[in-house]
């Protein structure tokens, strides 16, 4: 009896066992499709263009890096010439 699942409704006294249960319906198809888009991300191997992607930001990031720097360095000066 402890595989016996009661029914909701008070109304109904029938009981459903693991044999007579209704079977679960599938998926819909976009939440099988989204649960298999990161393991197809997960597979893939690393290659040329990933080195590239890395390149790339890895650039982005130390010119915007600089641009701060030169500026932090440059505004104490320009300041000082503005005012004069």
């Amino acid at each position: 009896m402890l595989d016996a699942v009661c029914n909701q409704d008070p109304s109904i006294s029938t009981f459903y066992t693991r044999s007579t249960m209704p079977a679960a319906t599938a998926p819909p198809f976009w939440k099988h499709a989204m649960s298999t888009i990161p393991a197809r991300i997960e597979r893939l191997p690393y290659s040329s263009f990933h080195r590239k992607l890395l390149w790339l930001g890895g650039l982005g990031y130390v010119f915007d890096a600089m641009d701060a720097a030169v500026l932090a360095f440059m505004l104490p000066v320009l300041r000082n010439q503005w005012r004069a």
